[in-house]
């Protein structure tokens, strides 16, 4: 474009601006299950906090909005925690223990992957 650099915002306006329906118009969103039975008890916990009742509407473009204004901070949190840092792995290596029983890798496999010894196909 010219050699300029569009800023984060600005794309994402460009692609709302392209792929969204008019600002009048409703559409419905599908949720599993479980995921409408925690907007539901969401939407019922606001409700009694405020004194008044927020549509599932008014509340999932409320929860849009604070998503958007915390920008990275909401990615930070919706993102997999993966790879681990070096604490979260040494926490999950503190948990093994040394059971004293001597093991070769060849019996691990029979446990694992059952039968005897497997020949290498050619």
């Amino acid at each position: 474009m010219c050699g300029l650099s569009l800023t984060q915002h600005d794309l994402v306006e460009k692609f709302i601006k392209n792929t969204s329906l008019p600002s009048s118009m409703s559409t419905s969103v599908k949720l599993a299950v479980d995921d409408k039975e925690r907007l539901e008890k969401l939407q019922a916990l606001v409700t009694l906090k405020l004194g008044e009742k927020m549509t599932q509407q008014e509340l999932l473009a409320r929860l849009i909005r604070d998503a958007l204004t915390r920008g990275d901070e909401f990615i930070e949190s919706v993102k997999p925690n993966v790879p681990m840092s070096d604490e979260e792995f040494g926490k999950v290596l503190s948990l093994s223990e040394d059971w004293g029983v001597e093991t070769r890798s060849e019996e691990i496999d029979q446990v694992l992957y059952g039968g005897g010894s497997r020949k290498a196909r050619k």
